[in-house]
């Protein structure tokens, strides 16, 4: 099973690059907007991280403080025996303004704990890279939009998604940050909310994901490198 999650995960990424590459060829882009050098298959373009994390009970909107619910501290997040190991990689494959970068990534993970599952996603990201105490700690910030597929619907991630069955195809979003001494030209640390569900609070039911509302979500955090 790992070694299938693994193959489509970098499939998927080839393919992203791969489009990204046919659109290089027909134009540079304005000076505002700059396509990625896809001369070679990576060229310094490419990352590649492992993560751990744990699953957080409480609702995304009340740990991101947005909706009508009460906002809940860190110190009172609430927190389930389900952890998840995975990996990503991924490809620049534009800049924007020369401080936002546009990235393809694929991945893969294994969930344990209160039910078995593995999963693979594919995202687009875009990543926000000035701030203004770079040259001490590197920092960037991101978000993405994307698909999820898990192998099982877990009961713990049934009982969230309210609804009989669940959905193995859900939405994924996985916002992070990372970090690193400005030391390290090639490698970050990672803090991501990775979250799949069916985004109802956002687009409301969807026939595509089976009207499933929240799923599963962890806290993880990573380490990646650039090659």
């Amino acid at each position: 099973m790992a070694g299938r999650i693994a193959g489509a995960a970098a499939l998927a990424l080839g393919l992203l690059a791969g489009a990204g590459a046919a659109r290089a060829e027909e134009a540079s882009g304005p000076g505002w907007f700059e396509w990625a050098d896809f001369g070679e298959v990576c060229g310094g373009e490419c990352a590649a991280g492992v993560f751990a994390g744990q699953w957080i009970d409480t609702a995304m909107s009340e740990m991101f403080l947005y909706g009508s619910n009460d906002p809940v501290p860190p110190w009172d997040w609430e927190w389930r025996e389900d952890y998840i190991l995975g990996f990503q990689v991924s490809r620049r494959v534009a800049r924007v303004f020369d401080r936002i970068d546009v990235e393809a990534e694929a991945g893969a993970a294994i969930r344990g704990g209160e039910g078995r599952s593995d999963e693979v996603w594919i995202a687009a990201y875009v990543r926000w890279t000035e701030f203004p105490w770079n040259e001490t700690v590197r920092t960037s910030f991101a978000i993405n939009t994307g698909l999820n597929y898990a192998s099982t619907v877990t009961p713990v991630a049934r009982a969230r998604s309210k609804t009989d069955a669940g959905s193995r195809l859900l939405h994924y979003l996985a916002p992070e940050i990372t970090f690193a001494p400005a030391s390290w030209a090639e490698t970050d640390l990672f803090l991501r909310f990775h979250h799949r569900s069916g985004g109802a609070q956002i687009w409301g039911d969807s026939a595509l994901f089976n009207n499933v509302s929240g799923e599963a979500q962890y806290w993880v955090l990573g380490i990646r490198t650039s090659f």
